[in-house]
């Protein structure tokens, strides 16, 4: 699972596949099979953007019902996950910083 986190960090993803023999790699089914290689990191990458999104699905649903209530999205607890997951909404009640200023004739 870190090694998933520290590629969404990431800007851009490049995926790599070797297509040649060395005996100082060792391979998981035994022999070179970039399509496989490629066909299972892709299937690990399907399975975290799954989960990415149901972690998304579960917090927005609990937002949402934060927000009909007429309570913002910051009253909600969320995980760290879900907090990655809903980030990018930018929802404006949920990081607000509120400054309370008074007015004085000078």
């Amino acid at each position: 699972m870190f090694f998933i986190c520290v590629l969404k960090a990431c800007s851009l993803l490049l995926h790599v596949v070797l297509c040649f023999e060395d005996n100082d790699i060792v391979r998981v089914n035994g022999k070179v099979d970039p399509k496989w290689d490629f066909d299972v990191i892709t299937l690990e990458h399907v399975f975290s953007d799954l989960e990415q999104e149901d972690a998304a699905k579960s917090a927005m649903e609990r937002i949402r019902d934060a927000l009909m209530d007429g309570k913002p999205a910051r009253s909600v607890t969320l995980t760290d996950f879900e907090k990655d997951a809903v980030n990018h909404l930018c929802l404006l009640t949920y990081e607000t910083g509120h400054i309370c200023g008074k007015c004085c004739r000078i």
